[in-house]
């Protein structure tokens, strides 16, 4: 397959597109507008060094021999909350300092006494925001216990209206209180202070955000779960039926196709996989404690590191059972798709293949800009008519990765194996699947095989490109459903990529639209000279990966690319 020359047109479009993602994108981030590229002054590294400096001066043990461990965590519900109610830029210009809406929640070990201590903190400040430190004395009572928690509510920096005591636990030195501000709307910040031989062993803060908000959410949350769950069995369907495509058809598939894109899919998601393990290690102390972290030092620390294991363990076999589908699914698309009429996928062997590959690699380039600036679009319409908003996944994010810059990793398993899977294999054989049954409808109505046929692809291109939304509608972006819009929409355009140009220019293109958003999620909480020349790095990959194709075949003929 040749690829012609590109249209001037294109061009022009890829320009605007890259303007309007710019104008809606990167302009207010560097602006300073967007509350969720706000600067960590600290990462990971740097919290579990602030943590154990806190530590020492809290325990008055300066030679303490201490070992620390961060985790990202960001207060879901409350981050949404403020969004909806279009005060989070309020909310995050007066209170980042004090109330943080994110932090880096350390686990602290001494190792000479064994003892555990918590403290979170504050990306923006680099100080200690809550804690709680695993020592014990008698506990404070009475007026003592009431003066040491508004004393510590105080040093935070709380200069809101007066704390309001809640209650009051005088048998364990623990007090309750709540804090209120104008701004917060109908959500409220509540503190816990623990405290014994007068001074404060615990500092903790619970949102709280109104009823109603917390019960949309959760239904919202579970509608998409739903969705989410169709999604993933239909794509598991779509696996294995091109699993048993390919063993019906093994005489005459070729199965050289897609090993090395299941062997890159396979190979970097499972090491994207024990990356997350801070995410992970986060999650389980969730499950085990629900989330609230006073009590958290007496956790089982044996329990949790085998429910890590487990949880990397399962997650890897899925993945290696993703990769296997990604095969599979190379193996059948191009078979099927060959048999159809279409050559959207040249074999190595051929002498227009390093042509193509180069072509394809450049034509990602181009059309990147154009999705770009498509869903940019899609969501400036959301949230005029939908009113959209979203919040923070601690969980995914890059914060919560041991080395957040391996992120774009991600960005090459997700072009190579929804490409293979949702355009490759699924637009084939959906077109094959309603192909009989709509000849036999519209035949009374004298319908070539040619207009049968061009129905039968409409439908699905449609059909793959929902199939593929439905994975993305858990994303933290409200109403649910326009996230399965916006996906359903840039669908259809990598669909048109993949028949108008081939397979590889459609995986050059989803690789290089998700590296930039991989690379910008990166980069903007941590704008440092090595997470830029990583993002410029990434983005060079899809060029490094098509000049390294075209010079190991510099010795064969190549076919004219225009």
């Amino acid at each position: 397959m040749t690829i012609s020359k590109i249209a001037k047109s294109l061009w022009i479009a890829s320009a605007v597109g890259l303007l309007v993602f710019l104008a809606t994108n990167v302009v207010p981030m560097v602006a300073g507008n967007d509350p969720s590229a706000t600067t960590h002054v600290v990462d990971r590294s740097g919290a579990e060094q602030a943590a154990e400096a806190y530590v020492r001066e809290r325990t008055g043990d300066a030679g303490a021999e201490l070992r620390s461990f961060a985790m990202y965590s960001a207060d879901r519900d409350v981050f949404g909350y403020f969004y909806e109610a279009e005060t989070i830029a309020d909310v995050q210009k007066r209170w980042s300092a004090t109330l943080p809406l994110e932090a880096y929640r350390v686990e602290v070990e001494d190792a000479g006494t064994g003892a555990k201590h918590w403290v979170d903190v504050n990306p923006y400040t680099g100080r200690a925001t809550e804690w709680s430190l695993g020592v014990a004395g008698e506990p404070v009572a009475g007026g003592e216990l009431e003066a040491i928690g508004r004393q510590a509510i105080a040093d935070l920096g709380w200069t809101g209206a007066e704390p309001e005591l809640l209650w009051a636990d005088e048998d364990v030195g623990e007090a309750a209180y709540a804090l209120s501000d104008p701004v917060f709307g109908e959500a409220s910040a509540e503190v816990s202070v623990r405290a014994d031989d007068l001074r404060a062993t615990a500092f903790t803060v619970r949102w709280i955000v109104p009823e109603s908000y917390a019960s949309r959410i959760a239904d919202q949350d579970a509608k998409s779960s739903a969705l989410g769950l169709i999604g993933l069995l239909l794509s598991g369907v779509l696996q294995f039926a091109a699993f048993i495509y390919a063993l019906a058809q093994a005489g005459s598939v070729r199965w050289n196709r897609g090993v090395l894109m299941a062997l890159v899919f396979g190979v970097f998601y499972c090491a994207m996989n024990v990356n997350m393990y801070p995410g992970l290690k986060a999650t389980m102390l969730d499950l085990l404690n629900g989330g609230d972290y006073t009590g958290i030092a007496e956790l089982d620390g044996a329990g949790a590191i085998a429910g890590m294991i487990g949880g990397l363990v399962v997650t890897n076999a899925l993945t290696l059972a993703m990769a296997i589908g990604l095969y599979f699914s190379a193996v059948a698309g191009d078979t099927l798709a060959a048999r159809q009429g279409y050559r959207l996928w040249p074999q190595p062997e051929d002498a227009e293949y390093g042509s193509h590959v180069a072509a394809a690699a450049k034509l990602g380039y181009v059309y990147a800009p154009i999705l770009l600036g498509v869903q940019s679009i899609l969501f400036l319409f959301a949230e005029q008519g939908f009113r959209t908003w979203y919040t923070i996944d601690a969980l995914s994010s890059p914060n919560n990765m041991a080395y957040p810059l391996l992120a774009p990793l991600l960005a090459w398993c997700a072009a190579v194996s929804e490409e293979a899977v949702y355009r490759l294999f699924a637009i084939a054989a959906l077109k094959r699947l309603f192909a009989w049954p709509l000849s036999w409808a519209l035949k009374p109505l004298g319908a070539s095989k040619r207009t049968v046929g061009a129905v039968a692809l409409v439908g699905a291109i449609l059909l793959s490109s929902m199939v593929w939304a439905l994975g993305h509608v858990q994303y933290p972006i409200y109403p649910y459903y326009t996230r399965f819009a916006e996906v359903t929409a840039l669908g259809l355009l990598f669909a048109f990529i993949f028949l108008r140009h081939g397979f590889l220019a459609a995986v050059f293109a989803h690789a290089v639209v998700d590296l930039i958003w991989f690379g910008i999620s990166v980069v903007s909480s941590a704008p440092t000279a090595g997470g830029f020349a990583a993002f410029a790095f990434y983005l060079a990959t899809p060029a490094f990966v098509a000049l390294y194709v075209r010079w190991s075949r510099r010795d064969r003929p190549a076919a004219p690319i225009g």
